[in-house]
């Protein structure tokens, strides 16, 4: 066994890279043969792995077991063969940037909300997520570190665009709030919002499935899980308009006011996850090319609906309960 697993390790002795074709490894011990070399990689190092179908369920276990002390890159991802890259995180050497890859999401959103934009580009949840560093969110979602880290540098540039951003322009002002006025905002604006819009959407999607549904099962599916967030999402905000907001407004703190906040956090993470399907079944609302008029306001309204959550998850999970 041990002169199978050594034929698939192949060293390069010009780079620091370890080669390893996992396809010739006997299947119960491909992950502890991956991890053994991931634990004797020297920092900078790194351990390239090639397999005959997408190792995310590896990325999930080094994600969970090891935390932020590696990097994930694909080199090649399909159909037939995927080639991962494996590299083992050390010192940047810019104190600035490793404290940027300790922070949470939320905390750089909350501070620094003209990198919202760099958030939503990468596609990093900066609202149900936001309690996770920026180099585990990096590593679970396969983002290069040193691309986004420079974009979120580069953000911090305020140019006359990022200035007038309504979405930096709120954020300034809602860490500046006290709790009273950010909860007014958030009922008035994005409850009432969502109130107005949810009910639209659903009469809108009934309208399009019954004319496309047939050339597109995938709105069905959205159907369902649109019908699922609306199900948690409408109770969730009476409760928070009867108990926590009321609660909140009133200077009540302690063990009952943890629950009441850690299950309004739970009911976040449960509607970010659904949004993130929906929003992968339509890549990104993206109109078809046989789209009517209907389908078209459908897509701008549940993308509208999205972002929306979003920025109402974020100042609360990021912005409110981190003040009470």
């Amino acid at each position: 066994m041990k002169t199978e697993i050594r034929k698939a390790v192949e060293k390069d002795e010009n780079t620091t890279e370890t080669i390893l074709d996992v396809t010739a490894i006997e299947s119960r011990l491909k992950h502890p043969t991956i991890f053994k070399l991931l634990d004797k990689l020297e920092n900078g190092n790194s351990l390239i792995i090639e397999n005959d179908h997408d190792p995310k369920p590896l990325h999930y276990q080094l994600s969970a077991e090891k935390k932020n002390m590696f990097s994930w890159e694909y080199l090649e991802n399909g159909p037939v063969k995927w080639v991962v890259k494996i590299t083992k995180k050390g010192p940047s050497g810019d104190n600035e940037t490793d404290s940027l890859l300790l922070k949470s999401v939320g905390e750089i959103a909350s501070e620094n909300p003209e990198k919202i934009e760099v958030f939503k580009k990468y596609g990093l949840d900066f609202c149900c997520g936001g309690n996770k560093t920026l180099g585990e969110a990096c590593t679970e979602s396969g983002t290069d570190e040193k691309a986004i880290v420079n974009e979120l540098n580069n953000a911090n540039k305020h140019d006359e665009k990022t200035e007038n951003n309504k979405n930096y322009a709120l954020n300034q002002r809602a860490n500046e709030w006290d709790v009273s006025f950010l909860i007014d905002y958030i009922v008035n604006i994005h409850h009432t919002f969502l109130r107005i819009h949810l009910p639209e959407a659903s009469e809108y999607m009934e309208k399009v499935i019954r004319v496309h549904g047939e050339h597109h099962p995938e709105l069905v599916k959205i159907k369902e899980l649109f019908a699922k967030m609306n199900e948690t999402l409408i109770p969730h905000l009476d409760k928070e308009e009867e108990e926590l907001f009321p609660h909140m407004k009133n200077g009540e703190t302690g063990d009952s006011m943890k629950k009441e906040i850690s299950d309004a956090e739970y009911d976040h993470e449960y509607v970010g996850r659904i949004l993130k399907e929906m929003s992968s079944l339509s890549f990104g609302y993206a109109v078809p090319e046989d789209a009517c008029a209907s389908y078209k306001y459908l897509y701008g309204l549940l993308k509208d609906i999205a972002d929306d959550i979003m920025i109402h998850i974020h100042l609360e999970n990021n912005i409110l309960f981190k003040k009470i």
